[in-house]
């Protein structure tokens, strides 16, 4: 081995069962123990990365129960207890309008559901506080984004979107 290294013939030194690297000189050892060190020292420090002082949440604020079928899209959250939050979600809908069915209770608080059709269009903006049937203005069939936005909402909130 010692002839290898003074030499420079070969890089590796063959044992029965495998190729083992052998190192030419005492820097090139000492490299390769810095840098597993350093491969250490990051995994072991890799988990408290990102702690601050923001608190991270544990669990959502509240889960809405959702059915997301093609043309037709449901969407309940109850018990909501000062709520801030918002969520999208993208809805088939092969025909050019939805009838929207809106029944909120005990809803307080600013909440508001937004409707773009598949080419991004708003086609429907109306609060959920609203008790009704309603109509979104025609757009392009296809991925509809639905978006609820929460603002200190209490009570609950319960929509439908179906293609007529």
């Amino acid at each position: 081995v010692a002839r290898l290294l003074h030499h420079g013939a070969s890089r590796f030194f063959s044992t029965a069962s495998r190729a083992v690297p052998v190192l030419a000189s005492h820097s090139q050892y000492s490299m390769l123990r810095t840098k597993r060190l350093k491969l250490a020292a990051l995994i072991a420090f890799a988990p408290v990365a990102g702690c601050g002082s923001d608190p991270v949440p544990t669990a959502p604020r509240f889960q809405p129960e959702l059915t997301n079928l093609p043309n037709s899209f449901a969407f309940q959250a109850t018990a909501l207890q000062n709520v801030t939050d918002n969520r999208q979600y993208v809805w088939q809908n092969d025909g050019r309008t939805a009838n929207v069915n809106q029944s909120p209770s005990n809803l307080s608080g600013t909440a508001s559901l937004v409707v773009l059709d598949a080419a991004g269009t708003q086609v429907y903006s109306r609060s959920l506080a609203e008790n009704g049937t309603f109509v979104t203005v025609a757009g392009v069939a296809g991925s509809w984004t639905v978006r609820v936005n929460f603002a200190n909402v209490s009570g609950a909130v319960n929509f439908r979107l179906q293609r007529p």
